[in-house]
């Protein structure tokens, strides 16, 4: 293939990778000697047919939304926020655990080998930037798998909007104390009526008893952090911390945007104290 020669080499080596990615994913002999004699002449024909075959099982859904999230968002999502972020109906306001998904892999096999799952942090990022640049580019011939990074961005702010609404947040706002418990100071029945049942935190507070020295060390901060982070856990709202904190880069241009709805939760949002807000965008 002529247009082969012009591939860098790291496009080169791309373009082979996915290229044997799909021909093992064929089932007989006969598709993989068919896949080999039409193998597509470059990138953005190979990413379509991916994205053409892995979407055909029903899952043209989800591909949208995967491809629009993992490409609007400001850092790497992890498979848990990406989960959850995919079970947020746009505009309803009432947590529902039933709507997530049950296998998150298993659905990202919707986007074929275009995405891929980090082994050791567990986010979801494209195999290539190239992949990025595909979706986000002006061509006629692929427009049914393109979109412009301003809509992605403004549909992840309408699932952060709608899940920060969530009623059950209401209580996630910390609006603990935090005691300064002195190290030396501290005596064990102190410690139970402070900390209650919870035990690893028990733990960990006897063991800064033992191990500090010093009289004045004030342990009240580790032991609270300690016990946020056991709660947090618990509560299982993975995609809460990203949502707090990057919100506004979600819908700095929100107001101009949307209406009715999506933008009244958007309000609701900035009046609710829960986030940090500055109005002077939207003046």
């Amino acid at each position: 293939m002529s247009c082969f020669k012009t591939f860098s080499n790291e496009i080169r080596f791309l373009w082979v990778a996915l290229q044997i990615d799909t021909i093992c994913e064929e089932k007989t002999d006969k598709a993989i000697r068919n896949a080999l004699k039409d193998l597509p002449r470059d990138l953005s024909e190979t990413f379509r047919r991916i994205l053409q075959k892995s979407g055909q099982t029903g899952a043209a859904w989800y591909q949208d939304k995967v491809l629009k999230y993992v490409a609007a968002a400001c850092r790497p999502l992890t498979t848990e926020e990406l989960r959850e972020a995919l079970s947020v109906v746009q505009g309803n306001t009432i947590w529902n655990a039933s709507r997530l998904i049950n296998d998150i892999q298993a659905t990202l096999a919707c986007c074929g080998s275009l995405i891929i799952i980090d082994e050791e942090e567990f986010t979801v990022r494209f195999a290539h930037h190239s992949i990025k640049q595909f979706l986000i580019s002006h061509n006629r011939d692929f427009t049914k798998y393109q979109f412009t990074l301003h809509n992605a961005n403004n549909e992840m702010g309408h699932v952060i909007v709608t899940y920060l609404n969530y009623g059950v947040f209401d209580t996630q706002v910390s609006r603990t104390v935090v005691p300064r418990i002195p190290a030396k100071e501290a005596p064990s029945q102190i410690l139970n009526s402070v900390l209650g049942q919870s035990s690893g935190v028990k733990q960990l507070a006897m063991g800064l008893l033992r191990s500090r020295k010093q009289r004045g060390y004030d342990i009240g901060k580790i032991l609270a952090d300690a016990s946020n982070s056991h709660h947090e856990s618990a509560t299982d709202f993975h995609l809460l911390p990203y949502a707090k904190t990057y919100w506004y880069n979600h819908t700095e241009c929100f107001w101009k945007n949307n209406s009715g709805h999506m933008l009244s939760l958007w309000l609701r949002l900035l009046n609710s104290g829960h986030v940090v807000c500055d109005y002077s965008f939207a003046r």
